[in-house]
Order: structure tokens, then C-alpha cells, then sequence
């Protein structure tokens, strides 16, 4: 039986209290406006994607050491919540074939990324540490393309 302590802790980690929430909002809001200005285009890519969408990127090194966060689901494949933000709004642009679009193609994203701050798998004996479960947030540009 999971340890209701241990999950709670490791939950109330991701929390952003009002005055980081506030500062977030702020820096979000210029972003965006900068991003907007300059005719870049919102993207969004959900929080969970099928795991194997993510073994590939793993494979290459895109996510260095940091373990994937992997849940079960009837998918025998498995669940992977987002990484990375940047790797997630590629894997949704390739998805929907944006990347043959007309070029150079101009994006933005901000979201949530979360990940294990051990490296390796999750441990699976009672007495072993569970790693820490981090969130960040993540803002950033995608340019794709060249001007011909």
C-alpha cells in the first residue's frame, strides 16, 4: 500500500503558491505579447501522450538522463506526462504534418513539464527512496524553416 505521507509530499512539490503564481503570470503575459508581436503562433500539446511517442526522442538523447514519468493505462503501451514542453509541441506538430507546412513556420509554447530528479527507473522495492517528482514551466519560440 502506497505510503499517503510520501505521495502527498511529493504532490504539494508541484504546487505554485500565490506569490510565484503571481510573478509566473506577469512573465507569461510579456512573453506571449513579445511572441504574438512578433507573429509567432500558439501551440499546445497535451500533458499526456502515448509513451512511445517519447522512446524514440529518449533513444536519441533528446532527454538526456532525466527518467521518463510513465503511467499505466489500457493502452498496453503506457502514458508519458510531457517531458518537455519543446519536445511535446514538435511531437504534435509532426503528428498533424505542420512540419512540411510553408516555411519558415513560427511558434510559441508555455506549459508544464515534469520529470525524475534520480536518474534510472522508478524504484519498485517498499524500502527504496522514491525519487523527487519536479515540474517546471517552461516558455520558448519554434522556428522552423528558412526564408527562401
Amino acid at each position: 500500500m502506497p505510503n499517503t505521507k510520501q505521495s502527498y509530499e511529493l504532490i504539494t512539490r508541484l504546487d505554485r503558491m500565490p506569490p510565484q503564481e503571481s510573478l509566473y503570470q506577469k512573465i507569461s503575459a510579456a512573453f506571449r505579447n513579445v511572441a504574438l508581436f512578433y507573429g509567432f503562433a500558439k501551440i499546445s500539446s497535451p500533458l499526456l501522450n502515448f509513451r512511445r511517442g517519447y522512446v524514440a526522442l529518449a533513444k536519441a538523447n533528446f532527454l538526456g538522463e532525466t527518467p521518463l514519468v510513465v503511467c499505466g493505462s489500457e493502452n498496453e503501451d503506457g502514458v508519458a506526462v510531457r517531458p518537455s514542453c519543446v519536445l511535446s509541441s514538435l511531437l504534435t506538430l509532426a503528428g498533424q504534418n505542420s512540419l512540411d507546412a510553408a516555411q519558415p513556420s513560427q511558434f510559441f509554447f508555455e506549459g508544464e513539464s515534469y520529470f525524475y530528479s534520480g536518474t534510472g527507473a522508478l524504484p519498485r522495492a517498499k524500502t527504496a527512496r522514491i525519487p523527487s517528482l519536479l515540474g517546471r514551466h517552461e516558455l520558448g519560440l519554434i522556428v522552423l524553416g528558412e526564408e527562401e
